[in-house]
């Protein structure tokens, strides 16, 4: 997320755990053991960055695992991926629907500005004035800015209702304008 376009699409966090999802294994490529990877990040090859990850199974089971080649599949939006240890179809084929996992300090570092999405869901919300809006209880994706959801409403991910953000204090000051908020006229 960005405070020019607050764009929060790098990465999901895995339900009540501390993990962050940067991409899904959507099947095998080729036979030398390379797997197509769903990437969750907004810009492709960012699975590039990472020397390793943490494995997780539909049926949950995990463990790390040693990324050795990576490269980027132009016009389909998946990375290719081969991991230590995977050196045939049929090895690659057995991680279908795997996800690809990272703990949050291990995640790549975002430029100035940016944020990841599972920094600021849960994050508490306040006007300028004080006023309490809850937390971010999702992002949404629109085409024109993403939208963060509270309890109080939604607000656009824009930099004339974003004021600041404090990853530190998990919060959020907006300036709401004319309307924004449920119940404003």
């Amino acid at each position: 997320m960005s405070s020019g376009g607050l764009r929060p699409r790098e990465a999901a966090a895995a339900p009540g755990e501390a993990w962050v999802v940067v991409g899904t294994v959507v099947g095998a490529h080729g036979v030398r053991g390379e797997v197509k990877v769903a990437p969750t990040a907004e810009r492709p090859g960012r699975l590039g960055e990472l020397r390793s990850v943490t494995l997780q199974l539909p049926d949950g089971r995990r463990w790390e695992a040693r990324i050795v080649s990576h490269r980027t599949q132009e016009g389909k939006g998946v990375d290719l991926l081969r991991f230590e240890g995977y050196e045939d179809r049929t090895k690659a084929g057995a991680l279908r629907g795997a996800q690809l996992l990272l703990a949050p300090e291990d995640t790549p570092s975002l430029p100035e500005g940016e944020y990841y999405e599972w920094q600021l869901v849960g994050a508490e919300v306040v006007t300028t004035d004080g006023r309490e809006l809850g937390p971010v209880e999702e992002i949404l994706r629109t085409g024109a800015n993403d939208v963060l959801v509270t309890r109080a409403g939604l607000l656009p991910v824009t930099a004339d209702v974003i004021r600041s953000i404090d990853l530190g204090a998990r919060r959020i000051v907006i300036e709401p304008l004319p309307g924004l908020l449920d119940g404003e006229a």
